[in-house]
């Protein structure tokens, strides 16, 4: 390790463990959210800390409105098995945890930096980007969290010292902001807006629509879905690996798998699910209800929907698709 990386992971390590000391789990709950505006980046970084409502201490930053979108939606889909709301995951996360679940690796790190744990309180960084398998922070993520948490400390004090009063239970948030006018620094308390994720649904050729609407309809329930899996992508020297995703297309009564294809990180979601969709009716005929896993992928079968009378439902539980799911979950632990 160059010492210029050796000071930058010295000094993202000496700043968690001034957050860790403060103890921000025992003042905020877990969707009490700071933003951070750096200058250099287009979208805020929005920070939570856990620890209030579960045993997991941890500073999580959300990098973006696709990131903090990605929080949100996990949080109203209880109802989803817990695999598939990896989906939404996207974050940089800092783990205070024991010894038995620090890596080698890591273990390594911070023998080279001179750095020593006890108890609960070793250090775990985390980068986990949608669809990749979570590792440990690059240097440029580093250098992100540095900045980051340099402001998060200012926007802790700012609350313990009652400096700002924050009403996070109305939806308020102490922003931190750097003014390019007097070149400093200032916490904002302001609302934040939840808005979940816009999808512009694809366009559908009109000679597709007319075949497919010059098919039957029947009373055929069909589910759709891209289910993440526990199996990793081999790895490829200088990129991160892959998680391993099927596209789905399942009957949602007898549970009969029409169509599965891998989907590779290259791969346009809305791209592939409307393949597939598009691919069984012609073979299957229209259906009368099609099942998708959340509004996401309702807004991308909307035109669909609106030209051709099938409808859609949403449910977080997709019995046919969850089925094979813990089948192959059960295989692979074999």
């Amino acid at each position: 390790m160059e010492e210029n990386e050796k000071a930058q992971w010295l000094e993202l390590y000496t700043l968690a463990k001034e957050i860790q000391k403060s103890e921000p789990w025992k003042v905020f709950l877990e969707l009490d959210v700071f933003p951070v505006s750096l200058p250099t980046y287009k979208e805020p970084f929005f920070c939570t800390f856990l620890g209030n409502e579960s045993s997991q201490k941890a500073i999580m930053v959300y990098p973006g409105y696709q990131a903090i979108d990605g929080l949100w939606r996990t949080v109203k889909s209880d109802q989803m098995p817990p695999f598939q709301r990896m989906r939404y995951q996207q974050h940089l996360a800092t783990f205070f945890v024991g010894s038995d679940e620090v890596s080698p690796a890591d273990k390594d790190r911070m023998n080279q930096l001179g750095l020593k744990f006890r108890g609960k309180n070793w250090i775990l960084f985390e980068s986990a980007l949608l669809n990749l398998v979570p590792s440990t922070c690059t240097i440029s993520e580093v250098e992100i969290l540095i900045d980051v948490y340099k402001q998060l400390i200012l926007a802790i004090d700012d609350i313990i010292t009652e400096r700002m009063n924050v009403d996070f239970e109305s939806g308020q948030v102490l922003h931190r902001q750097f003014d390019s006018f007097t070149q400093s620094w200032h916490s904002i308390v302001e609302k934040l807006e939840w808005s979940e994720e816009q999808v512009q649904p694809p366009r559908i050729y009109p000679e597709i629509i007319d075949e497919i609407n010059q098919l039957p309809m029947t009373t055929q329930q069909l589910e759709l879905d891209i289910i993440v899996t526990p199996i990793v992508a081999d790895e490829i020297e200088g990129q991160r690996q892959g998680i391993v995703r099927f596209a789905l297309l399942a009957d949602h009564k007898s549970g009969f798998v029409h169509k599965h294809e891998l989907v590779h990180l290259k791969h346009n979601n809305q791209d592939i699910l409307l393949t597939i969709i598009i691919e069984g009716i012609l073979q299957l005929n229209r259906p009368k209800q099609i099942w998708v896993r959340d509004d996401v992928s309702e807004a991308i079968l909307k035109a669909l929907s609106e030209k051709t009378g099938i409808k859609i439902k949403v449910s977080q539980k997709l019995k046919a698709i969850d089925t094979f799911a813990e089948k192959l979950f059960l295989h692979i632990q074999k």
